[in-house]
């Protein structure tokens, strides 16, 4: 249950810039599962295999402390129901032919793989993959572990009649001639005893070339030549077949009393078959051997393995911490406690070595399951065209069908192949019910701004809740935080919250590195976000996640622009255009007032200087050195009073900022600077729609591209729930509705969902305006620069009204001298210079005469 302590609504991002002052409204957006002991996610499986389950739980709950995995049964009755099996946890173990028809209802793996580094295909056996995938070719799950089959020989029969044993890599041809040979010489018992599925049965890898390769026409005539000699054994008595559908319970009963009676000479079965009448494994007494394998393409893989994947739900609310899940077991699979390699076989090459399993197996059989790995058949490539042929051999044997009419019956069957599944109903999964009372839970105190968004962040925030009950968020306001209170709001909310959203910008001194965290979470998580998450780095540590960022962008009038034959700027339009475009437009020979540009100090100063390439300091140095008095600044300044005096600008005070208002909505003013989604005059007073561009590109870096707003998520380092925290503010990242400003993860700011709020042509510039900012904040944020930047204002201004500017640059030039003086004995460095302030204003105050 959300809990709000106090009523009232907190409004933070007073931006005061020179005398000017801007009062926006910043919020942002939340969404996640947290529970109090971190994120719960739900993985299921049979109930048999709890125990097995239950330490690699235990171990990755205690490697991951901000997840945590909670093992869930598959009901018995669901094992093969795609959709509920789907619903029933977050990650799911399940049979891959289950996945055959899962497209929709299980997530595609396969993006997940190519952003992980360090993941390798190549330690999977040869076409492991093809057992988890969908029919539509989606990789639906990663997998775990493997059941082999093969084929079963009497060694005393082919002794009995002189033929030597077949080996690992023995062809169709050599299989055939076997059969026949046997069949002359054993007139009273089956030489071949098939499976009872056409997916199991000796024929199985046979049909699936023939209708999966492209170089041949598929016809009657072409399956036939294949298994004429299949269909000829049946007819003498030495093959028995497939009993697949409504014939499979009569094949298992006679089946079991053929072993007792009269055993074959060969069967197909699975590795860890044990039949009746025969006391143990079938393994341990019989030779046991891969499928033959084509003459043409011995590497092909021949022999079934079924396969058990690891599946991720489509309805998994945090794909990032099921992918890590999915990761951790098939990696963990096979090495805490003991398996039957007959049993569930390791899909990884690794494990199976690490955990010396070929010394597990019975003697004389490494080599025909080392074959049957590298030569494995994991289903049909077109199931549904596989299971009508299926049905129509299966209806041809049963009606007495000649081989020809059968594979016409098949042929049919294939021709009406319906188009593959469509998924509709979405998928939902369940989230067992908490038990927890409200005094177990665990409470984040949490900072959010408040503002016209409280509403949004509220819903986000019950909709967490609800998928973390262990996990209640209190909205915590902050005692002392206002404008003219004097106190460092970021300091005061990491003393009274556990996490909180703020103007970026603290120290690392009362938040904690998000580094440890960070490096938990895949590398797609890092890469969604703008810079990689670089820029917000301090000495390689990370304090704040990335929330929004509202930059300084340039609104224009297009109606005025157009009315001068002016055309809207574009993507990346240059200064020297700007320039020409407000030049064009401002004019102290109209009959009216109409200016080309809002000239407000402390922000187009910077934009003009850098356009020219004259700005006095490099905003990249530690310490930069100034130049104020060097004819490059004096020609700047005569050259922006010339245009302020030829009525190309107006510059806007506390006196004028009504009348300069009023301007701007009565459509006299083509240009000016503000922030996003914050006009500079009221949009219900304005007379047209403004037009927003991104800041014109300057010769050198333009410092007004770092002078938006940046927000970002922080966790205090006082907070007793830090997990909890990163969870939250995790989920918080992945949704934008609580801000109008840019998320800063591009798939948000990416969205269609985005793009219909904003427009897709404001998304654009949005857009490009960020990339702008991304690319000039190479540097934290600098507090040293601050006398600099003011300084440089005043000089600016002075000019502006009039003063020559050689007296002012001299004066100011030997007062920044002394600044930096003074700056150079306080030893700052990037860590510490934050908690330094009043040593740095102390160096500004005594520096000025």
């Amino acid at each position: 249950m959300i809990r709000r302590e106090k009523n009232t609504l907190l409004w933070i991002g007073a931006i005061v810039i020179g005398v000017i002052g801007l009062t926006l409204a910043i919020t942002k957006t939340v969404d996640h599962q947290n529970t109090a002991d971190g994120y719960t996610l739900t993985f299921a499986a049979s109930e048999e295999e709890r125990t097995i389950f239950t330490p690699m739980i235990e171990e990755f709950n205690q490697q991951y402390p901000g997840y945590r995995v909670q093992f869930v049964s598959i009901p018995s009755d669901q094992s093969l129901e795609v959709k509920n099996t789907a619903e029933t946890a977050d990650v799911i173990l399940l049979p891959g032919q289950s996945l055959d028809t899962g497209d929709g209802y299980f997530r595609d793996l396969q993006p997940l793989i190519e952003a992980e580094k360090g993941f390798s295909g190549s330690d999977f056996w040869p076409g492991a993959f093809r057992g988890c995938q969908g029919e539509n070719n989606s990789l639906l799950g990663i997998p775990l572990s493997l059941e082999l089959s093969g084929i079963y020989i009497d060694q005393e029969a082919f002794t009995s009649v002189g033929l030597a044993l077949p080996g690992s890599g023995w062809t169709w041809s050599d299989f055939t001639q076997v059969v026949q040979e046997l069949s002359q010489e054993n007139t009273n018992r089956f030489v071949l005893l098939d499976q009872l599925n056409l997916a199991d049965s000796i024929l199985a890898p046979i049909i699936d070339v023939i209708i999966t390769d492209e170089s041949q026409t598929f016809s009657s005539q072409a399956l036939a030549d294949r298994l004429n000699w299949y269909f000829t054994g049946i007819q003498n008595g030495m093959i028995y077949p497939f009993k697949s559908g409504a014939n499979s319970q009569q094949g298992l009963a006679f089946r079991e009393n053929l072993f007792f009676e009269n055993p074959p000479v060969m069967w197909v079965g699975s590795i860890n078959a044990s039949l009746p009448g025969i006391r143990g494994r079938t393994i341990d007494e019989n030779v046991f051997l891969p499928f033959p394998v084509d003459a043409n393409d011995p590497n092909k893989g021949t022999t079934p393995i079924h396969t058990r994947c690891i599946a991720m739900s489509s309805g998994t609310k945090d794909v990032q911490v099921a992918w890590d899940w999915i990761k951790f077991l098939s990696d963990r699979w096979g090495k805490t406690g003991s398996i039957n390699p007959l049993v569930q076989f390791p899909a990884r090459k690794s494990i199976a070595d690490s955990i010396h399993i070929w010394a597990s197996l019975p003697q004389g059989t490494e080599a025909s399951v080392r074959f049957i790995l590298n030569h494995g058949w994991f289903g049909p490539t077109s199931p549904q065209v596989f299971a009508d042929i299926e049905k129509g051999l299966q209806n041809g044997l049963t009606g007495g069908a000649t081989l020809e009419s059968a594979i016409n019956t098949a042929l049919q069957s294939k021709s009406a192949e319906t188009s593959p599944t469509q998924f509709s109903a979405p998928v939902i999964v369940s989230t067992p019910k908490s038990s927890i009372s409200d005094d177990d839970k665990v409470e984040l105190r949490f900072y959010g701004l408040g503002g016209k968004y409280t509403s949004q962040l509220e819903a986000l925030a019950e909709n967490f809740e609800d998928e973390n009950p262990e996990t209640s968020i209190l909205f915590q306001d902050i005692d002392g935080i206002s404008p003219d209170a004097g106190h460092d709001p970021i300091t005061l909310a990491e003393q009274q919250t556990d996490c909180f959203l703020m103007n970026t910008g603290a120290s690392g001194e009362g938040v904690l590195s998000l580094n440890p965290f960070i490096d938990q979470e895949p590398i797609a998580f890092t890469k969604d976000f703008y810079a990689g998450l670089t820029n917000n780095q301090s000495f390689g540590n990370l304090y704040s996640l990335p929330a929004f960022n509202r930059p300084l962008l340039m609104y224009f009038n297009p109606n005025l622009l157009n009315s001068y034959g002016l055309s809207s700027p574009s993507t990346n339009w240059t200064f020297e255009e700007f320039v020409e475009m407000i030049t064009a437009v401002g004019s102290t020979h109209s009959s009216e007032k109409i200016y080309g540009f809002l000239f407000e100090s402390g922000w187009s100063d910077p934009l003009f200087l850098a356009g020219r390439g004259s700005l006095s300091f490099d905003s990249a140095s530690e310490i930069p050195e100034v130049a104020l008095d060097t004819p490059e600044m004096r020609n700047s300044l005569s050259w922006l009073a010339g245009l302020h005096n030829s009525g190309v600008f107006i510059t806007v005070n506390s006196e004028n900022y009504r009348e300069v208002e009023n301007m701007v909505a009565g459509g006299k003013l083509a240009f000016w600077v503000s922030p996003m989604g914050a006009p500079f005059a009221e949009t219900s007073a304005v007379s047209f729609q403004p037009g927003v561009a991104a800041l014109p590109v300057t010769q050198t870096t333009n410092p007004l591209l770092s002078m938006g707003s940046e927000y970002g998520y922080y966790i205090s380092i006082q907070s007793k729930y830090p997990n909890e925290c990163w969870n939250w503010i995790k989920y918080l990242s992945e949704h934008w509705t609580i801000s109008d400003a840019i998320p800063m993860r591009r798939s948000l700011a990416g969205s269609q969902q985005w793009e219909a709020q904003v427009g897709a042509q404001n998304a654009q510039v949005y857009r490009s305006a960020l990339e702008q900012v991304i690319q000039a904040r190479q540097f934290s944020y600098n507090p040293v620069l601050d006398p600099l930047i003011s300084w440089q204002s005043q000089v600016v201004g002075l000019a502006l009204a009039g003063n020559p500017p050689e007296p002012i640059l001299t004066n100011l030039q030997q007062q920044a001298d002394a600044y930096l003086d003074c700056i150079h004995g306080l030893g700052l460095t990037e860590a510490n210079r934050l908690s330094r302030l009043d040593e740095i204003q102390g160096c500004a105050t005594t520096s000025v005469k």
